[in-house]
C-alpha cells in the first residue's frame, strides 16, 4: 500500500475489531482511528492469561491481592503489549469502608463499691474482646469517678457515623462515665473493760484492754488511730480493736478514715 495513513471512523459498531484485524495482517501500514463519542463502542477483551496484572496500593499496603482492611486504595490494571496491541495502563481510586458498630453504654450503676480489689467497667456491648475497640480508663481501684475513652481499631466506625471516611470519628468518651463509691463502715464505739488497776497482790499494775466495737477487721488499713494519754510516759498499745493500758491515766481514743475509699455509715 501507499505511505500515507489510512483512516477508520467508528460509528460505534465493530470499528474497533476491523482496525485490530487490518492491523494482524498489515502491521506496517500507518492507521488513524476516529470513534463516534456520542456512541462510543464497549467492549470485553480477553488478551490470555497472565497478560493483565492488577497492582493495588494504600497507605502502607501494596499487593496484587484486593485489600481487606479498611481503607483508601488506587488499583492500577496493565496490559502487557502484544504483537497487535500496545501496552495500556488504567487506574481507579476507591475506598474500604469501615464496618459500623454500635456505640456502648455503660452498665452496672451502682454495683462498683471499692473492696481493695481492680474493677473493671462493664458495657453493654463487649466489643473489646471482639477488636471493635480498645477501653481505657475501665479499669481502676481506689473510690472516685473516671472517664472511659473507646478507641476504634481502624477497621471500625460507629454506625451511627455516616461522615466520609477522613472525617469518621475515632474514640469517644464517657466523661464522668463510672463512679466507684466509697466502703461505708460502721461507726466506731468503746467497749471499756476494767476502769481501776488491777494489780497481781504484789503491786505490780496489770494492763487491762478496751475494744473498739464496729471495727472492720476486713479493712485494718481504713482508720487512722489515735491513742494519747495526760501523761506522755503511759503508753497505749493496739492490736487491731483491742486497746490495751497499764497506768492509771484518763486516755484519749481518735479514730479517723484513712482515706476517701471510706465512709462512715451514718453520715450524709
Amino acid at each position: 500500500m501507499g505511505g500515507g495513513y489510512i483512516g477508520f471512523f467508528d460509528s460505534g459498531v465493530g470499528g474497533i475489531t476491523l482496525l485490530a484485524e487490518f492491523c494482524r495482517r498489515y502491521p506496517g501500514e500507518r492507521t488513524v482511528y476516529l470513534g463516534d463519542n456520542a456512541n462510543a463502542p464497549t467492549f470485553d477483551a480477553d488478551f490470555g492469561k497472565d497478560v493483565a496484572t492488577v497492582t493495588y496500593k494504600g497507605d502502607g499496603y501494596e499487593s496484587t491481592t484486593a485489600p481487606a482492611n479498611a481503607g483508601k486504595y488506587t488499583v492500577t490494571v496493565t496490559i502487557a503489549a502484544t504483537s497487535d496491541y500496545a501496552v495500556a495502563t488504567a487506574k481507579v481510586s476507591f475506598v474500604v469502608d469501615r464496618k459500623g458498630v454500635a456505640k456502648p453504654t455503660i452498665t452496672g450503676e451502682g454495683e462498683y463499691v471499692y473492696n481493695g480489689d481492680e474493677q473493671t467497667v462493664k458495657l453493654s456491648t463487649d466489643g473489646e474482646s471482639q477488636g471493635y475497640f480498645t477501653v481505657e480508663g475501665g479499669k481502676k481501684t481506689n473510690a472516685g469517678t473516671y472517664t472511659v475513652t473507646l478507641k476504634l481499631s481502624s477497621n471500625y466506625r460507629w454506625s451511627d457515623d455516616e461522615s466520609e471516611f477522613d472525617s469518621q470519628q475515632r474514640k469517644h468518651e464517657f466523661t464522668n462515665g463510672w463512679t466507684i463509691s466509697p466502703l461505708a463502715l460502721d461507726a466506731i464505739s468503746l467497749e471499756y473493760g476494767e476502769t481501776t488497776v488491777v494489780d497481781d497482790n504484789d503491786g505490780t499494775p496489770q494492763a487491762q484492754t478496751n475494744v473498739l466495737v464496729g471495727f472492720n477487721t476486713s479493712y485494718p488499713d481504713a482508720y487512722k488511730i489515735t491513742l494519747q494519754s495526760d501523761n506522755s510516759q503511759h503508753v497505749v498499745s493496739r492490736d487491731g480493736a483491742i486497746l490495751t493500758a497499764t497506768n492509771a491515766d484518763t486516755y484519749t481514743v481518735t479514730v479517723v478514715l484513712a482515706s476517701t475509699n471510706f465512709v462512715w455509715a451514718d453520715s450524709d
